[in-house]
């Protein structure tokens, strides 16, 4: 079994962990990539990255005062979004960051597929785009595929954006996750941030359960959110709010 997750825009660059993780999977395309960011000059980093403002000159910035071989921190803790945020990593043991080393992979359009003790730096690219006209999907395919070959169960806590990157080669069996809330007419409907938080709940619930087994996370509850067996399927895992635990919370 293994748990995918898109990796976060806003990044943290302080190392809080002293053991020194793993390299990254392919050092010469991650390289590429970096070296041709750091060669681009603001405007031209604009066009490529889609970003302006102050973000633009950070960005900038950071790509010319690193060096590839800058001081690096493991991948789970770059990362600060609001699927990380969710995660207990200060009070994690041994055996939760075991957990992690073993199940999670974050797909990154800078590092291909990384473990969460991956030793990277922080980067600005999403995986829609397309630095020197390189199409990152095709870039990372092989990768992908001849690390998910012999995986049986993928657990997907991804946006729709990064899963696709391992679903198109992938033969074994993936589970997509959905986070619905009741609304009084008795239709459902999807608070985008509450999806983010709830896949990061999840992932939190599963590391501290060291859960291995679909049947065990159909018993995992999130704030009220519970595994729905009717709207649910061999590929799609529902979890909805009800509205009395709605009301009750207002």
């Amino acid at each position: 079994m293994k748990i995918i997750l898109s990796p976060s825009k806003t990044q943290n660059h302080e190392r809080k962990r002293e053991e020194k993780g793993r390299a990254i999977l392919k050092e010469d395309k991650t390289k590429e990539l970096f070296e041709y960011l750091k060669s681009l000059s603001k405007e031209e980093l604009k066009t490529e990255l889609d970003i302006q403002g102050n973000l633009l000159d950070r960005t900038y910035q950071f790509y010319q005062e690193h060096s590839f071989d800058d001081q690096t921190l493991p991948a789970i803790e770059c990362y600060n979004g609001a699927v990380f945020k969710q995660l207990d990593l200060e009070s994690y043991a041994e055996k939760e960051f075991s957990y992690l080393e073993e199940n999670l992979i974050i797909l990154s359009p800078m590092y291909g597929p990384l473990h969460s003790d991956t030793e990277i730096w922080p980067y600005r690219l999403e995986m829609s785009l397309k630095p020197n006209n390189i199409n990152l999907y095709e870039y990372w395919q092989e990768e992908m595929k001849a690390y998910f070959a012999d995986v049986d169960l993928i657990i997907n806590l991804a946006s729709n954006e990064y899963s696709k990157v391992v679903e198109k080669n992938y033969q074994g069996k993936i589970i997509d996750f959905y986070f619905k809330e009741e609304k009084e007419d008795g239709s459902l409907k999807t608070i985008g941030y509450y999806v983010k938080q709830n896949r990061g709940k999840l992932l939190n619930k599963l590391i501290k359960n060291q859960v291995n087994s679909l049947d065990k996370i159909k018993e995992i509850e999130l704030d009220g959110y519970k595994f729905n067996e009717k709207r649910s399927d061999q590929r799609k895992f529902m979890f909805i709010k009800p509205l009395d635990c709605i009301m009750n919370l207002n």
